[in-house]
């Protein structure tokens, strides 16, 4: 069977995805920014759009004079402590493995 091209056109129209209008934009937005765990990732998934089209739109609306709330803060499961205490371990793992190396060179000279 030899498909029309008006079949074909609406067959791809049908597989991508709809566009959100900026108003449903702005409401999943402010929906998922008003509660405590909400993530730019979760806008995405609500409007099945990627993450950095959430990032890129929300920037654009605020850049026009649109007054998003900003999302909560999310905790990435450490401190500012624990990650200095990670920045020194791994210094300190450095600099075992440098002096590992040069008495390697040393010995074998």
């Amino acid at each position: 069977m030899v498909e029309t091209t008006q079949e074909a056109t609406a067959e791809a129209t049908e597989a991508t995805k709809p566009r959100n209008d900026t108003p449903t934009f702005i409401r999943v937005y402010e929906q998922v920014a008003a509660t405590e765990n909400g993530s730019h990732a979760e806008v995405a998934e609500i409007l099945d759009i990627e993450a950095g089209s959430v990032y890129q739109r929300q920037n654009k609306l605020r850049n026009e004079g649109v007054n998003l709330s900003k999302m909560p803060k999310q905790n990435q499961g450490l401190s500012t402590s624990g990650a200095n205490d990670l920045i020194a371990q791994l210094a300190e793992a450095r600099e075992i493995e440098a002096g590992k190396i040069e008495t390697a060179s040393v010995s074998s000279n």
